[in-house]
């Protein structure tokens, strides 16, 4: 038996072989019918996958790529098992038939055979897939659909520099602001598509603030962008952590468009972009104290679009439908969307392939009266401008906003009026004085700057755009919105006025600068507190009963009109906080003003009165009376003003104060105003040695502007215009400064010198007394020589001086004659010279030291000048390490700035106008990194003589015509 076993064992492991060959060719059928069944499922299978793969890809998803390699092949042998199934058939025939070619069968039954094998490992793979399909792989940065920025337009500059920002290591977070609808958008998804193709950021992510977003919210939208799932992490810490550690690996790029306020950045989970880490962040904000919240590095404000940018954009939304008919009054139409881009995108898409006049004339009229009505303006101009003004924080911010609507439109409102109307009408509240109010109204107006609802004018003013405007007539207009309803018809060259059922229920009423000869006789308008009438100059009278009806008003401005008088209904206003008559020229008397006891500023300035009524001794609350211009005053009675004691400011330039024998009365009683803070005057020269002036000036006053004339003279009257408030002295005419005005100079901040022919130097007034001055202006001074010589300037002279202002002084030479001595001008930032014929060097090279403070250096028809520096100041020296801008205007005989190649390492713009003979620039251009644009003409360009060929090509790139 032991035997047997081992040779079993032999026999088996012999026929296996052979038992699976028998059955190859034996179980032939059996085996195709298993192939069948597998073939059976397996299509099955691959139907489904291929269904589920279709589904995957519809949702954005990408195939995994060994289930597409499964489905490759599965179609491979599905393929092969019916070719089988075929040659089975085919031999099945042979079989029956006798025609039997046993090889044949025995390689179909292995083939069979192995394909059923096969199959069943195939159906067990498939099994193992789990998840087909898994998301895209992003690309490092996918385009946005934008409008793409043209070449050559303010906006591709705009792109340009914050694109310059991006490459500079040393720029972090970089801010875009202005308001809404202005384009923010729009260039950031600009410069988010401009990314592809380069290098520059491993990741680059696109979030949209929403109006109503979290912390949290916004975490998630950009882990979205990383594919980075937060969802397991349930408290904020580990989330903000998540992404960190996931961000701090990666150098990116994140832009948050429209970013309401500041988003802390460390809660958020996002680095702080440093020099050592290359990464950036780009925000867009329609509030420029977001910028500073956010600690910006950089910031440029998104301006409106210029006309000829706004009118290609207007005919690219408008088609084809402006024809040479239609294009004036499209051009006009574009006009009123004031450069504001999606305004004018909104107008010219409602507007497109219209051909009809009609219908350009209604949208002109709908734009020009403020309203929405255009398809698409309600929802995509108004709402968008209007969430602004919903979000400001507080209704005083929206009341002072509103309030700007009352001005006409393109109108320059002067900051101090604005502020004014603002105290006068109750929305500054918790504060002590004037002073006080009007810092905290400048405040408020800085607020309203920042979030672009009001935009800076010139000098002292602001300006409200037009769409901006719009919406806040609109705001105004509906009797819903916070119980603000107002009636503006201002500049619209009325010559009737609206009818008294329209004043009814408005809280204010602007109709000035029209040509309205009559009111209506009682208008009920128990709500008005605002009521702006002036610049109406052919109003000369009121009804009797005008103001009866009109309790609650607080601000009436009647400045600039004809009126003759006041009538008696004027005495019925007990709420009335302020009436300004200003240059209401043809108002001899001010009767009927006794009643007004809450009354705080009265302005009679310019007017043509001739006496002051007794009754303004009951004013008991007024804290501003300004009786500057006033010439036709007979006297100005001292019981009258030391009366009010809370008057706060007192202003009598231009008045009888100056010619008045009651003069020195007056200033010695001027003390006994406790509240006085605020004086403004002409004082005679005999006048100037009051004891008194050294207690108003040292210790009472905090502002002040006086005039130092000689006894009986008069001033012209545009020194009548202030200048902001200051410590201001002007010294006129015939006034003795060596003596009187000089002890007052030392008070002050400011001095203006006119028409003097005795002033030969400022340094002749004494370091001393010139110590506390920042402002300087000289004009029409025939002896004026220089502003400093040497040997009167032993001491540093001027230190404190921020501007000089030299104009028309037929004789000056110089501005310091000898060398200069250490302190002086170290504060001066600008240097203006007008009109001076006989200045031939501006200074000499030894002062150069003296004026690193320098921003701003401006000459204009200084016909003998040849040189703006005397003496050699060498090649490569850093001089007017400060200087930003140069304008060179009208110097004929000017041949060179200075002597050598000076470095001006701050210089940003240069600008040469009719100066001939002005043969090249000595400036150092390697170390000029800051110069943006030259501007002149084309003729003194071309014959510029240049120190090598890349000073050329540097200064030709920045180069623009000035015709241009």
């Amino acid at each position: 038996m032991d035997c047997i076993q081992p040779v079993a064992q032999i026999i088996d492991r012999l026929w296996d072989p052979i038992a699976h060959r028998v059955n190859y060719f034996a179980k032939v059928g059996e085996n195709m019918d298993h192939l069948r069944s597998q073939v059976e499922e397996l299509t099955a299978s691959r139907d489904d996958l291929k269904k589920e793969v279709e589904r995957a890809v519809l949702e954005g998803k990408d195939p995994k790529n060994e289930l597409q390699v499964w489905l490759k092949k599965a179609d491979e042998i599905i393929k092969n098992a019916e070719e089988m199934q075929e040659e089975f058939q085919q031999n099945k025939k042979c079989f029956y038939g006798w025609c039997l070619d046993c090889r044949s069968r025995y390689k179909l039954g292995k083939r069979i055979f192995k394909a059923t094998q096969y199959l069943r490992d195939q159906k067990v793979r498939k099994n193992s897939f789990g998840e087909i399909a898994v998301p895209p792989l992003r690309e490092s940065v996918q385009e946005l659909a934008t409008t793409t920025i043209r070449e050559g337009t303010s906006t591709m500059s705009t792109l340009d520099q914050v694109w310059k920002w991006l490459m500079d290591a040393k720029t972090g977070i970089i801010g875009t602001w202005g308001k809404g609808g202005v384009g923010k958008t729009t260039l950031v998804m600009n410069i988010h598509n401009k990314i592809r193709g380069t290098q520059h950021f491993e990741v680059v992510i696109f979030v949209t603030v929403s109006r109503d977003w979290n912390i949290k919210k916004l975490r998630n939208d950009i882990a979205k962008k990383l594919d980075l799932d937060l969802s397991k992490k349930e408290d904020e810490t580990g989330a903000s952590t998540l992404l960190f550690n996931d961000l701090k690996r990666k150098k990116f790029l994140l832009i948050l468009d429209d970013l309401w306020e500041k988003v802390d950045l460390e809660k958020l989970g996002v680095p702080t972009p440093k020099e050592n880490n290359g990464c950036k962040i780009v925000i867009t904000t329609r509030n420029r104290g977001v910028c500073n919240d956010m600690e910006t590095d950089e910031e440029i404000v998104r301006e409106v679009l210029p006309e000829t940018e706004a009118w290609e954009l207007f005919q690219e939304k408008a088609g084809s439908a402006i024809s040479s008919d239609l294009e004036p009054i499209a051009r006009d139409v574009c006009k009123e969307c004031h450069g504001l881009s999606l305004a004018i995108i909104v107008v010219g898409r409602a507007l497109r392939k219209e051909t009809h006049m009609v219908v350009w004339e209604n949208a002109l009229r709908m734009l020009q009266n403020s309203q929405f009505e255009l398809r698409g303006m309600e929802r995509e101009v108004y709402l968008p401008l209007k969430f602004s003004y919903d979000h400001l924080e507080t209704d005083t911010l929206r009341n002072c906003f509103l309030y700007c609507s009352l001005f006409p439109e393109d109108y320059h409102i002067e900051v101090d009026e604005l502020i004014e109307y603002w105290i006068m009408e109750g929305f500054i509240q918790g504060v002590k004085s004037l002073n006080d109010a009007s810092a905290k109204g400048l405040y408020l107006l800085k607020e309203l700057i920042a979030t672009c609802l009001l935009e800076k004018g010139y000098q002292n003013f602001v300006k409200m755009h037009d769409v901006i405007r719009d919406m806040a007539i609109k705001i105004t207009s509906e009797s819903t919105e916070r119980s603000r309803r107002f009636l503006v018809r201002a500049g619209v060259g009325l010559e009737e006025c609206p009818e008294a059922e329209k004043w009814e229920g408005k809280d204010g009423i602007s109709l000035m600068q029209n040509y309205i000869q009559s009111l209506p006789d009682e208008p009920k308008c128990t709500e008005l507190s605002t009521l702006l009438l002036q610049r109406n100059k052919l109003l000369k009278e009121f009804p009797q009963s005008f103001f009866k009806q009109m309790k609650n008003l607080r601000v009436l401005d009647l400045s600039y009109s004809g009126v003759m008088s006041l009538p008696p209904s004027i005495s019925e206003l007990d709420s009335l906080q302020a009436l300004i008559l200003r240059f209401c020229r043809n108002l001899h008397s001010v009767d009927h003003v006794g009643g007004l006891k809450q009354l705080q500023l009265f302005d009679l300035s310019c007017t043509g009165i001739v006496g002051l009524p007794r009754e303004i001794k009951q004013l008991t609350r007024l804290r501003r009376l300004n009786l500057s211009g006033t010439s036709h005053l007979a006297c100005i009675p001292v019981d009258i003003i030391v009366s009010l004691s809370l008057l706060e400011d007192l202003e009598m330039r231009l008045s009888s104060f100056g010619r008045s024998n009651e003069s020195k009365a007056f200033i010695e009683n001027l003390g006994q105003l406790n509240r006085l803070t605020h004086f403004t005057a002409d004082i005679p020269n005999d006048l100037c040695t009051s004891s008194q002036w050294e207690f108003l000036l040292w210790d009472k006053l905090k502002s002040f502007h006086l005039g130092i004339v000689g006894r009986g003279l008069f001033v012209t009257p545009f020194l009548v215009e202030p200048e902001g408030r200051g410590r201001h002295l002007d010294i006129t005419a015939n006034a003795n400064v060596r003596q009187e005005a000089v002890g007052l100079l030392q008070h002050a901040e400011m001095l203006r010198l006119y028409y003097h022919d005795e002033v030969r130097t400022i340094s002749a007034m004494g370091a001393r007394n010139l110590k506390r001055l920042k402002e300087c202006e000289v004009w029409q001074c025939r002896k004026m020589e220089n502003v400093v010589i040497t040997e009167e300037a032993e001491e540093g002279i001027l230190p404190e001086l921020e501007i000089l202002r030299l104009i028309h002084l037929p004789n000056l030479r110089s501005i310091w004659d000898g060398n200069g001595t250490p302190g002086s001008f170290r504060s001066i930032k600008s240097i203006i010279l007008i009109g001076c014929a006989k200045v031939i060097h501006l200074f000499s090279s030894n002062v150069l030291q003296l004026l690193n403070s320098l921003e701003n250096l401006y000459m204009e028809v200084c016909t003998r000048m040849v040189e703006i520096v005397r003496g050699e100041v060498g090649n490569g020296v850093i001089a007017f390490p400060k200087l930003r801008r140069i304008v060179l205007k009208e110097l004929w005989e000017l041949n060179r700035m200075w002597e050598g190649v000076l470095s001006l390492e701050s210089l940003q713009a240069i600008e040469v106008t009719s100066c001939r003979r002005l043969g090249q620039l000595a400036i150092d251009i390697e170390k000029t990194p800051a110069s943006e644009v030259i501007e002149g003409e084309s003729e003194w360009w071309n014959s510029l003589k240049w120190q090598n060929d890349s000073s050329k090509s540097h200064f030709q790139n920045i180069f623009k015509l000035q015709d241009q």
